[in-house]
């Protein structure tokens, strides 16, 4: 709408779960940096609902590529789902952690919280087409995994939390 009503080359970018290591832990907890302080702890990893629920994880390394990406086109008016178009199941994901981190921390399966739905799927894999088309060199040599990001946030959050203790 900003785009039309002020004629700016603006284009958006709407990323899916975007994390690394510079997340914080609070005030607000996101999945991947709650996971693995809570298997780093050996607590409990708390699943809300059926844990079924889709989330599409893109490195922040992949984001900042796809934001100089953008920046290199003339993209005006555009609209892309940004992500890394493969879904994971949050059980499916908090068990990944813990297998990454060698812990035994367990997943405890909660009612989902207050005003969320049981099922909800506002994680959805993003549909690449559209980027991809547009932009193919993003693409081309491949995104960091799933499986080499997760190990790398981890490393990253354990040598920061060897030091200090958020404490949460």
């Amino acid at each position: 709408m900003y785009y039309l009503e002020m004629g700016s080359d603006l284009c958006s970018l709407r990323f899916t779960h975007v994390y690394g290591s510079k997340q914080k832990l609070a005030p607000v907890q996101k999945a991947i940096p709650t996971f693995i302080y809570r298997a780093y702890k050996n607590r409990p990893i708390p699943i809300f609902g059926s844990g079924k629920q889709l989330m599409d994880c893109i490195h922040v390394d992949d984001a900042v590529r796809m934001l100089w990406g953008a920046s290199q086109h003339d993209l005006a008016g555009k609209v892309f789902e940004v992500g890394s178009g493969e879904g994971i199941t949050v059980a499916d994901l908090a068990q990944r952690v813990v297998d990454i981190t060698g812990t035994e921390a367990k997943l405890e399966i909660l009612d989902m919280r207050p005003g969320e739905p049981d099922q909800s799927d506002s994680f959805k894999p993003a549909d690449l087409t559209q980027v991809k088309g547009l932009m193919p060199e993003l693409y081309a040599d491949g995104l960091i995994s799933l499986e080499d990001g997760l190990a790398r946030t981890v490393s990253e959050y354990y040598d920061k939390w060897d030091k200090t203790d958020p404490g949460i």
